[in-house]
């Protein structure tokens, strides 16, 4: 049997469906409303999913790890960009 192989395709999906829309209520909007100026809460905040993520897979919800790694793109790509246009890089 062939080995699934993770394709340029799937890889836009998964980035597409980590975007992040500021217009939809959520935890995601409150974070970045409360610490938008903060790139290393944002970066904290990115550990603590990734260490969820990890515990919703051990505990077989794989629904919740999707969601709390979906979030992790998102919050490390605001904190990221922050970053860049803030010259925050000390």
């Amino acid at each position: 049997m062939a080995k699934p192989k993770v394709t340029k395709l799937l890889i836009q999906k998964l980035l597409k469906e980590s975007l992040f829309n500021p217009n939809l209520d959520g935890p995601l909007k409150i974070i970045l409303e409360n610490h938008f100026d903060d790139p290393e809460y944002l970066e904290k905040k990115v550990r603590e999913l990734i260490i969820e993520a990890q515990y919703a897979l051990k505990q077989r919800n794989i629904l919740d790890y999707h969601e709390k790694m979906q979030k992790v793109v998102s919050v490390a790509v605001m904190a990221r960009g922050i970053r860049m246009v803030t010259n925050k890089f000390d």
